[in-house]
């Protein structure tokens, strides 16, 4: 059978409806975008029940000191901020550099020379918060060699759409699998920027470390890429500030001299977490909870469960 023919209507459907919302959506300020997004992301809270457990569960479990109507404020307002970076996504990556420079304010430009500047690549390691596709984008409007990790979108038209968008500026796309590990390093030996995001459930390969007072289990990929070449982490983010973007670089300094090779993954790893959790604290409503963050336990839990 052709790939043409194992597409499913509902696919077709969908990619078609992309392609006219992106066109559409182009037409658009950044202003209208985003008080679109505001609007629609009230009718996907109020009207579309998607992930409102995790996300209510997420909220509950991160805040528990905070009252129930907080959190459904909160809750709101990201649905409508996931909204913006959806509208931004597409149309974003094909701005002009005048235009882009216009909407993204930088902060920390020195950190990224200061890292590059040691000729051993760097990681760029960021979380699900703000809208973190900027960042990369960014990055190789600057001339830089930036190679990122992502997932395939389970519709292959879709997957062509958004991979020829974040390729248009020079954004290098290396499929998620363990199979790409030895490409990644050579990568990152030949000086390039290796752009990850480190946030998502890594079920039982991953380490667990403390997020927001509970165990998460988290990729050891940033740790181990660090530590096997000495490469220098950078962290970041790109905060919605309700008229622009604003990106906040800041270097992330680690002692590459551990007992173990495990006692420096789970440091690294956990500090990154702390780092990034204390950011979201600031600004809660810009963080994506719709991951099912917590959803691996650890060993020690799920024996005393069955037992």
């Amino acid at each position: 059978m052709s790939p043409a023919k194992a597409i499913s209507w509902r696919q077709r459907c969908e990619y078609y409806f992309t392609v006219w919302l992106t066109r559409l959506l182009r037409h658009f300020s950044l202003y209208r975008r985003h008080r679109l997004a505001d609007l629609l992301g009230l009718v996907w809270y109020y009207l579309l029940p998607f992930r409102h457990k995790v996300v209510r569960r997420n909220l509950t479990n991160a805040f528990p000191e905070m009252t129930e109507r907080w959190r459904r404020r909160i809750m709101r307002r990201c649905y409508q901020h996931v909204c913006g970076i959806y509208f931004d996504l597409l149309p974003f990556y094909y701005l002009s550099n005048a235009q882009f420079a216009k909407l993204v304010r930088v902060a920390g430009i020195e950190f990224i020379k200061s890292a590059l500047a040691e000729n051993r690549g760097a990681l760029v390691v960021l979380y699900h918060f703000g809208n973190w596709e900027i960042c990369a984008d960014w990055l190789a409007r600057q001339g830089r060699r930036i190679a990122a990790v992502a997932k395939r979108q389970k519709n292959v038209l879709v997957d062509r759409l958004i991979f020829q968008a974040r390729t248009h500026n020079g954004v290098e796309i290396f499929n998620k699998n363990r199979r790409n590990a030895w490409q990644l390093k050579r990568f990152l030996q030949q000086g390039g920027m290796l752009y990850l995001l480190a946030d998502q459930d890594a079920r039982r390969s991953g380490v667990f470390v403390n997020f927001f007072g509970q165990p998460a289990s988290t990729h050891r990929g940033p740790a181990l890429f660090a530590l096997q070449g000495n490469v220098p982490i950078i962290t970041g983010c790109c905060l919605w500030t309700g008229r622009d973007y604003l990106i906040e670089w800041e270097n992330f300094p680690f002692q590459p001299q551990y007992k173990s090779r495990e006692q420096a993954v789970l440091e690294i790893t956990q500090r990154l977490a702390s780092h990034y959790e204390t950011l979201i604290r600031r600004h809660p409503e810009q963080y994506y909870w719709l991951h099912r963050r917590w959803k691996t336990r650890p060993p020690q839990e799920v024996h005393h469960a069955v037992s």
